[in-house]
């Protein structure tokens, strides 16, 4: 009765997909729509124009899953390029210039990743007048405001953008780290955890390459230095949310 009264609503174009999709429908839906289809009689006519409609939207149904695969194609062989350049084991050597860039573009793609999980939480805090701007919620974007200054600083040859991408870095590998000992106990899957702290090692270990350091005047002192301020920050962070 189910299939009946929906299936009635279904322009011809709609009934036609059905029946030309047998393995997305069960039986009883495919023999539904066929009675249908042979009650509304349908002249020369009109069969020509419900199958016209049909190939027009499996046309466009191509069309969109083509532009996906694109896309796709896209972004992997954007990942596969960053990976390839952060890989510790190098064929040939990186010049100075194309590592820059490359951890530049990588921060950036972590900026609007991290935007997108903090979108419905960013768009509450600036449109609902409930919403309050405590320091626990200002430490939470924390890491975004700081991995997005050194990002920009980075890309612009500041040292500033080494010392803090570093200290961005360092805070993340430490709490992914400890997100997975706690995913652990909780027998949540860890996937996800474990790629993220291999990004991020792989930047750790990229941005400080000897050539690197060099070019933006990094000491032992300022390594040292970014790792002080590094604790002293997961320490507030866990001070706020003790």
């Amino acid at each position: 009765m189910e299939f009946s009264e929906k299936f009635k609503t279904f322009s011809n174009a709609e009934l036609l997909n059905i029946l030309s999709n047998p393995h997305r429908y069960q039986e009883k839906a495919l023999n539904t729509a066929k009675e249908i289809l042979d009650n509304r009689s349908l002249s020369e006519e009109e069969m020509r124009i419900a199958k016209e409609e049909l190939e027009a939207v499996q046309r466009k149904q191509l069309q969109k899953e083509e532009r996906k695969k694109e896309i796709e194609r896209k972004i992997k062989g954007i990942g596969q390029t960053i990976a390839d350049n952060l890989n510790p084991v190098q064929k040939e050597a990186l010049t100075t210039e194309k590592i820059i860039k490359t951890v530049s573009v990588t921060c950036f793609i972590l900026c609007l990743f991290y935007l997108y999980n903090e979108f419905d939480m960013i768009r509450f805090m600036l449109s609902d007048s409930t919403a309050h701007w405590d320091l626990p919620t200002m430490a939470s974007f924390l890491p975004l405001i700081i991995l997005l200054i050194a990002s920009i600083l980075f890309y612009k040859r500041k040292k500033a953008g080494w010392l803090l991408l570093k200290i961005f870095l360092s805070y993340s590998l430490v709490s992914g780290i400890a997100s997975i000992v706690f995913a652990i106990k909780w027998n949540w899957p860890i996937y996800t955890l474990l790629c993220t702290i291999l990004v991020f090692t792989g930047l750790i270990y990229t941005i400080n390459r000897k050539n690197v350091r060099a070019f933006f005047s990094i000491n032992k002192q300022d390594s040292i230095l970014a790792f002080s301020i590094t604790a002293i920050i997961t320490g507030f962070i866990a001070y706020l949310y003790a």
